[in-house]
């Protein structure tokens, strides 16, 4: 089957799916910006204008199927951990008509090391800063983050955020400072200070006072 066959097939079937998803099919908007993205002649990147009230998620969860059934995974990038938590729920049941899975990458603990479930997913949700924290815990960290996978298509929702308003921020991970380790004797002391100078301390008629010997 050619690309252009494939393509006009799959957005047939996903038009039928987002019916039986949302109640409504796929508008022409939808389906042109879809086709332009995905029609591209080069392995460059497409910038769409997508006006506000158009269905740019709805063109988003387009996307994100077409690619996993070319064997790809998806990384949507959003510009907030609320958004990404948010449409991965909402689009859990579309996606699993596709046998197709999506989750979103905000730590919801502390992480230490070791592959996150999100990634075993095809189709996975997050803010730009949380991929940047994730990708350094891979290359520099060499935490195995990604359980041995790789970032393969990146879709990003609103793009001006990421590139204008969000451009100042920079991911980094903490480390520990050498030699710190030898500040750990003069802890115990001065913590073992505070606790004598605790058990020295009373108060009385709203005063307090200091004994120089334990009471």
């Amino acid at each position: 089957m050619n690309t252009e066959n494939f393509l006009v097939e799959t957005l047939a079937v996903i038009k039928q799916a987002n019916l039986l998803d949302t109640g409504f099919h796929l508008t022409d908007a939808q389906i042109l910006s879809s086709l332009i993205v995905l029609n591209a002649n080069s392995d460059h990147g497409r910038l769409p204008q997508v006006e506000t009230g158009e269905g740019k998620s709805t063109i988003i969860s387009v996307l994100a199927v077409v690619y996993p059934l070319k064997e790809k995974t998806v990384d949507i990038i959003t510009n907030s951990p609320v958004l990404a938590e948010r449409d991965a729920k909402e689009k859990k049941k579309f996606y699993s008509m596709f046998n197709l899975q999506c989750a979103h990458n905000n730590d919801k603990a502390v992480y230490l090391s070791g592959p996150k479930i999100c990634y075993k997913r095809q189709i996975v949700y997050g803010e730009a800063a949380q991929f940047q924290f994730d990708t350094l815990r891979i290359e520099y960290a060499q935490l195995n983050t990604l359980a041995g996978g790789k970032y393969e298509v990146a879709i990003v929702d609103e793009t001006d955020s990421m590139l204008i308003a969000d451009s100042s921020k920079i991911a980094r991970l903490a480390t520990t400072m050498s030699g710190m380790d030898q500040l750990q004797i003069i802890y115990h002391l001065l913590w073992n200070q505070l606790i004598s100078l605790q058990k020295r301390i009373i108060q009385f008629n709203d005063k307090i006072y200091l004994f120089y010997r334990n009471i």
